[in-house]
């Protein structure tokens, strides 16, 4: 009798000793937000506005500080989270949507394993759209079958095996040009004419470039997602451009990871207690008065994943068909 009531008292004391602990913890840390970009892009400025708002729902109130770590496409950065940044709880990742397709593919110098990652949720499932600047004279998938159309991106970005995929299986003629570092310097050559488009979220352009959006600077003429954007319901999906089931499975693969358009993640091995801390935290942020009024006024759409829905797309791009998986290979790792 002695032995049960004690554990009776433990079980109702654990948590609030628990909640005690992680307070302690953070009201004494600082966090790293580290983003796997440059600054000056959507995943940038959500970042620095997530900063502001989470600390305020996790307990301790730590500060925040945001650490830019461009490199290869954001595998750098999540490279970093999984081998050299701390397991305590203080660093957190902005990371690129697609980091769980290239480990599926063995992209080069993947050295993580996104299903180790703590999810801790996601702010977007914007689309991702092959843009073409107004002078270009692409309109539609049809000019990009007549005619060769070069194509801006960075090394490792998703935009570039979109355009490789589309060029196997749909006929167009993008020639990818890469080496521009970042979003920021492929605009630049858009308005120059050196590049006739690029691939970007339509999140990325309402927040960055609304100018362009209203004034005509930009179309869109294909959508890679798993559902339309409300707000472009003529513009095709990428998945209906597949001649064939076989193929559309394979477009699918690569849209699937759209769902999760702005995932954050912590460190493997966290403790479990800061991790639902974070989750709980981001959550309670997503609902935040302030930040749904600042993400408003920067005409910032919100779609809110929460860090279990982020992991179970993950693990089921990680685990997809063997046979989808191989053939997605050949295009993204450039066969």
């Amino acid at each position: 009798m002695k032995r049960a009531c004690v554990a009776v008292i433990l079980s109702q004391a654990c948590p609030a000793w628990a909640d005690d602990q992680v307070e302690a913890f953070y009201r004494a840390s600082t966090i790293s937000l580290y983003v796997g970009t440059a600054n000056g892009n959507d995943y940038a400025y959500r970042a620095e506005l997530l900063a502001r708002h989470l600390k305020r729902h996790i307990p301790g109130q730590p500060n925040i500080v945001v650490r830019y770590m461009p490199g290869a496409g954001g595998i750098v950065a999540a490279n970093m989270l999984a081998n050299v940044a701390p397991r305590d709880g203080t660093s957190l990742l902005a990371s690129m949507q697609n980091m769980a397709t290239l480990q599926a593919v063995g992209s080069a110098g993947v050295r993580f394993d996104t299903r180790r990652f703590n999810w801790i949720g996601s702010t977007s499932d914007s689309a991702n759209v092959l843009t073409m600047w107004h002078t270009s004279g692409v309109r539609s998938i049809a000019d990009a079958k007549s005619r060769e159309v070069l194509m801006g991106g960075v090394m490792g970005n998703a935009g570039l095996y979109y355009l490789t995929a589309l060029n196997a299986l749909v006929g167009t003629k993008f020639k990818p040009i890469t080496g521009y570092d970042g979003g920021n310097a492929v605009n630049l050559a858009m308005e120059r004419g050196e590049v006739s488009g690029r691939n970007n979220s339509i999140a990325s352009w309402k927040a960055t470039k609304p100018d362009w959006l209203s004034g005509g600077k930009i179309s869109f003429i294909v959508q890679i997602a798993l559902k339309k954007d409300a707000d472009y319901p003529d513009v095709p999906l990428l998945t209906d451009l597949a001649s064939n089931s076989f193929d559309r499975d394979l477009l699918r693969f690569i849209s699937a990871d759209t769902a999760m358009a702005r995932p954050v993640a912590m460190s493997p091995d966290a403790p479990p207690e800061r991790v639902a801390a974070m989750r709980q935290a981001f959550e309670d942020t997503m609902r935040d008065p302030q930040f749904l009024a600042e993400a408003e006024a920067a005409k910032f759409d919100i779609a809110v994943a929460r860090g279990s829905d982020v992991g179970a797309i993950v693990r089921d791009i990680v685990e997809a068909s063997p046979t989808v998986i191989e053939r997605a290979r050949r295009f993204i790792n450039g066969g």
